[in-house]
């Protein structure tokens, strides 16, 4: 799933949980066009937790 995620040539963002820790290999993603943010407060699943914040992380790379 990286490789397709790195591979691809579409806007990609990575949306990580704060609480979940950073993201192995955040610089090669990055390298790679793959913008990562991190969401304040979110565990793993960050459309439960905070909904808003999902759909806003989402929202700003279209």
């Amino acid at each position: 799933m990286r490789d397709l995620l790195e591979r691809s040539t579409v806007a990609r963002v990575r949306l990580q949980g704060e609480l979940s820790g950073e993201p192995g290999d955040r610089k090669g993603l990055e390298a790679a066009g793959v913008s990562v943010v991190s969401v304040p407060r979110a565990g793993h699943t960050i459309m439960l937790d905070i909904p808003d914040a999902f759909v806003a992380g989402i929202a700003a790379t279209v």
